[in-house]
């Protein structure tokens, strides 16, 4: 009698069609995929009432009547005309703990570029976006946003997202939120198009409003979130760095300002790393310097604060790992100094000469061949606006 494999069960599929639910080569079920995707956009069967918003940190208190309000942790500004704001429900929804599971495992499948294609390739992007936007649950629209932001990490679907012009807007939407983490989300989901070259200009337009500007800034200088605030910097540098247009319009003294106000959080020189980059980019423009020289003083309280953290760590061993930003902190000093700061002020600046020392002994230190491979022309900058501000200073 010959003998063979048992026959499989009753009902089941044949072998060809497990493979093709498989989303390419991947370990990921084609029909799983979908099924989330539709408990997300049917999201209301799968939530309860719960207790007052409350997001990832608290914003509890009562809207302040009359005009629209956006609350950024605890505090609030207002904004006229704009109707996707967040508003204040009595009762805010809990997401359902088994669909959540589900989100979050669909939210790290969505790195993977096979998964991103086929849930492209089904309007999973502007279908997330939407229910981000709509739903009551702080943590469904978070989770949804952080799956768009994922699936725009591969160019192909970014280029797709980025030139329909009604998606761009409804991400931008998103940044009117009153939650930190979904806030965070949609700016990394921001920062991702914007750092791809073939897509970054389709936000240009979109987020060069006074409405956003004002938002960031007001966020910049009332937040406590260090990854929310280093985001939104880094937008707003990314932008300024591309467009000649953008780098004039928010070269102002409000954006001197905010950094000012957003420095007092950093705990060590690289969390001001996009704050002097800004101030350097706001150099570079007429309307930069004289916004600089009407908030010089707020300019050298973020340079100050930088040299500060500089010399509580004692950065003499790593002095040109670190020369991009020592090179442009320099620059803007001395640029206002070019443009009538005290120098005698500066002179007096304990931080400052203390900084200028460590620079120069490393310098004379280390010869180029020490120095890391790409750093030569940063080192050489950095010496340059050292040897100026010296001159200067003298």
């Amino acid at each position: 009698m010959a003998y063979r494999n048992p026959s499989p069960p009753p009902g089941a599929p044949p072998c060809e069609q497990v493979d093709d639910d498989k989303v390419s080569e991947t370990l990921f079920s084609k029909s799983w995929l979908l099924s989330v995707l539709v408990k997300t956009v049917d999201a209301k069967r799968y939530r309860r009432p719960g207790k007052n918003h409350s997001g990832t940190t608290p914003i509890d208190q009562p809207a302040p009547s009359g005009k629209n309000s956006v609350g950024c942790g605890d505090k609030w500004t207002q904004h006229d005309n704009v109707d996707h704001v967040d508003t204040f429900a009595e009762t805010v929804m809990e997401l359902d703990i088994e669909l959540e599971e589900d989100l979050c495992k669909l939210w790290d499948a969505s790195i993977n570029e096979d998964v991103a294609l086929f849930l492209h390739e089904h309007n999973a992007g502007t279908l997330l976006l939407h229910v981000s936007l709509q739903s009551l649950s702080p943590r469904l629209s978070e989770i949804c946003i952080g799956i768009v932001a994922n699936l725009v990490c591969h160019r192909s679907v970014a280029s797709c997202i980025s030139e329909d012009k009604e998606t761009v807007l409804l991400v931008c939407d998103c940044l009117f939120s009153s939650d930190p983490a979904f806030l965070l989300e949609t700016c990394r989901l921001i920062v991702t198009c914007l750092s791809h070259q073939s897509t970054c200009h389709h936000w240009y337009s979109a987020l060069d409003t006074g409405d956003i500007r004002d938002h960031f800034l007001f966020i910049l200088c009332s937040s406590t979130h260090d990854e929310l605030i280093a985001k939104i910097l880094l937008i707003i540098e990314q932008l300024m760095d591309t467009s000649q247009e953008l780098l004039e319009s928010w070269s102002t003294c409000e954006l001197v300002s905010a950094l000012h106000e957003a420095s007092s959080l950093a705990s060590s020189p690289t969390d001001l790393s996009h704050h002097l980059s800004l101030l350097q980019l706001i150099s570079t423009t007429a309307n930069g310097v004289a916004a600089l020289g009407k908030g010089r003083q707020e300019a050298v309280g973020v340079v100050r604060v930088y040299f500060r953290l500089v010399c509580e760590v004692d950065y003499g061993l790593s002095m040109n790992a670190h020369a991009y930003e020592l090179a442009a902190a320099c620059s803007v000093l001395n640029v206002l100094l070019e443009n009538g700061y005290d120098k005698l002020e500066l002179s007096s600046c304990v931080e400052i000469q203390q900084v200028l020392k460590l620079i120069t002994s490393e310098n004379s230190a280390t010869s180029d061949a020490q120095l890391p491979v790409g750093c030569e022309n940063i080192n050489s900058l950095l010496k340059e606006n050292v040897d100026k501000l010296i001159k200067i200073l003298k």
